[in-house]
């Protein structure tokens, strides 16, 4: 996915004796912000009673339950040739299921 465009972004000038650059560049640390990301968890459960001392929980934990795809941050290394691109992403849904008998 490409995040950044790549033409708005132009490396700063280096001097040709030391290879350090002419002047500071323009773009502030934070300046790239990500794509947002949010998440939401979901837990289910059931308690049984099995006899005066004994209970069952029974439970369904779902982790991003809606399933939604959280991107990665985009490559800000201007020499890098994925400049601007975001090359990975969040997990996805994952559901655990429990029972838990106490006595």
């Amino acid at each position: 996915l490409q995040y950044l465009n790549r033409s708005a972004f132009v490396p700063v000038p280096l001097s040709q004796a030391s290879r350090i650059a002419i002047r500071p560049g323009n773009v502030a640390n934070g300046y790239v912000r990500t794509p947002l990301t949010w998440n939401v968890d979901l837990a289910v459960s059931k308690n049984f009673k099995l006899r005066e001392h004994m209970n069952l929980q029974v439970r369904a934990d779902m982790f991003n339950s809606l399933n939604h795809v959280n991107y990665g941050s985009p490559s800000t290394d201007s020499a890098s040739a994925t400049f601007g691109e975001i090359n990975g992403a969040g997990g996805m849904r994952v559901v655990q299921l429990n029972a838990r008998l106490t006595w």
